[in-house]
């Protein structure tokens, strides 16, 4: 897919990974150029927002230390589990595939090279 800034920006958006005020791309998970290259791959932004979600809910076990909840003096903070966040990415990555017009990226549907050749031995070639 041919993509512009208008795409970049509209594809953190749809990932909710906006850059934060007065922040730069390295403030996200996701740099200006990785997203170009997912845009490109993609048939279209459903498509390359579905990607992004399912790379998200990858890097969710990394993330996330593991800490349901935790209390700092009278603050009480929880966070959600690894496989709580999880869930929410892949929901979300179908959330946009069924958006998606191809309903499936370029780079998923490349069907895998043959090993063997036109006959019917078990000899790789």
């Amino acid at each position: 897919m041919n993509y512009t800034a208008d795409d970049i920006k509209l594809l953190r958006i749809l990932i909710e990974e906006v850059i934060p005020s007065g922040g730069s791309d390295s403030d996200t998970r996701f740099s200006d150029e990785v997203l170009g290259q997912k845009l490109e791959i993609a048939n279209d932004i459903n498509d390359a927002a579905s990607i992004c979600w399912v790379i998200k809910a990858g890097k969710g076990m990394t993330e996330k230390d593991g800490i349901k909840s935790l209390k700092v003096g009278s603050e009480d903070i929880e966070y959600i589990t690894p496989t709580e966040w999880q869930e929410y990415c892949l929901k979300m990555a179908e959330t946009y595939k069924q958006k998606s017009l191809n309903k499936g990226s370029k780079a998923f549907a490349l069907d895998p090279p043959g090993f063997y050749a036109e006959d019917d031995s078990d000899e790789l070639h």
